[in-house]
């Protein structure tokens, strides 16, 4: 069930409705066309990025979601991808009651690896290589009003994010990490994005520190996959 359509230069994008979820709202987001391996580990460059969060934003507005939801996409079996067609989830979240404060979500010169003039990009978060993407203009726009040339600042951020990991952990073989991108929204404004390549399996220790709410056993320390990152 075709809900919306938008056409860009890049190719037209799609958003369905998708029935089979546990979210009282959630759409997909979809471009026309399916593309080649290698546009789908870099999410087909910062301009279809860009393409995907402003789509998502007009969805939001035009369907009265415009106060809190979460955008995210599955790239690789590994991470969660059952449908090789490329494709963004829009969902309402459930209430949160977790806490944050040991997961270390707050970057520091040590971590940090991208940095543009609204946005900084840090190693951080309860997996091995997990990235935090924080805005850090606090005039930054509502995310239901920006525009595709308005995303591209935060699209151009996230696919050199992208292409640093995928040159820093190419494996022997070639293949380049599977990855989960998801993105927050609070009370109309963009929050903070979270990239998250599979690096590594999680462990029995996970599922006891999720339920424990503790810090998780990182395979190495964020500071080591910043330094690695940078090339140190």
């Amino acid at each position: 069930n075709v809900l919306d359509q938008m056409e860009t230069p890049e190719g037209n994008w799609r958003v369905l409705d998708n029935i089979a979820t546990p979210y009282a709202w959630h759409r997909l987001l979809i471009p026309e066309k399916c593309w080649e391996e290698e546009s789908l580990r870099t999410l087909g460059g910062s301009r279809q990025i860009a393409n995907a969060l402003t789509l998502a934003g007009r969805t939001m507005k035009k369907e009265y979601m415009t106060e809190r939801a979460c955008i995210g996409i599955h790239v690789g079996w590994h991470a969660g991808q059952n449908v090789w067609h490329p494709h963004y989830h829009l969902v309402k979240p459930y209430e949160s009651t977790a806490q944050g404060d040991q997961l270390f979500l707050h970057g520091t010169e040590a971590t940090e690896i991208v940095r543009t003039g609204n946005f900084s990009i840090f190693c951080g978060g309860y997996m091995t290589g997990q990235c935090q993407i924080i805005p850090t203009d606090t005039e930054w726009k509502p995310f239901c009003e920006q525009s595709v040339d308005e995303n591209m600042e935060l699209g151009t951020a996230i696919a050199r994010l992208i292409s640093i990991f995928n040159k820093s952990f190419v494996s022997t073989q070639g293949i380049l990490p599977d990855f989960r991108l998801g993105f927050q929204i609070e009370n109309g404004f963009l929050m903070r994005g979270i990239y998250t390549p599979i690096l590594n399996q999680l462990g029995f220790d996970a599922d006891i520190a999720a339920v424990e709410r503790t810090p998780y056993v990182l395979a190495w320390t964020h500071e080591s996959t910043a330094a690695h990152l940078r090339g140190e």
